[in-house]
């Protein structure tokens, strides 16, 4: 990875705590880009990559079918995105924001498994 130099002026605190981080500076700035939405990495759909809930939240609002969230899979992007972070995951090589990341696509699983379970369940009652 090609890396720039930067010189910043903070406050004598914040150099403090910087110290500390060392050699994880530029994944923690990259961190802190991300949360407050400075960087943006685009999706086909125009959606902001770091975010895929707004990929579930794009197609919940679609208002689907019950057959159309029973079938849903997660789009190609996302699920190429997915399997990079498992094998960096597996080579113990993912960043805090990485870790964050595939954090996410685990929560977006739960919430389908729970959501696809329920709507089974109510079908085989109606």
């Amino acid at each position: 990875m090609l890396m720039a130099t930067i010189t910043l002026e903070v406050p004598d605190e914040v150099a403090r705590q910087l110290e500390d981080v060392g050699e994880n500076l530029p994944g923690l700035l990259t961190y802190a880009l991300d949360l407050a939405g400075l960087t943006r990495q685009k999706t086909s759909n125009n959606l902001d990559r770091q975010s895929p809930w707004n990929e579930v939240f794009a197609f919940l609002s679609g208002a689907p079918t019950v057959d159309e969230i029973l079938d849903y899979k997660i789009s190609d992007e996302s699920q190429d995105r997915l399997e990079e972070l498992l094998d960096l995951n597996r080579e113990g090589d993912l960043t805090q924001q990485e870790n964050d990341e595939l954090d996410v696509f685990a929560e977006i699983d739960h919430m389908f498994i729970l959501l696809k379970a329920y709507l089974r369940q109510n079908a085989a009652v109606s």
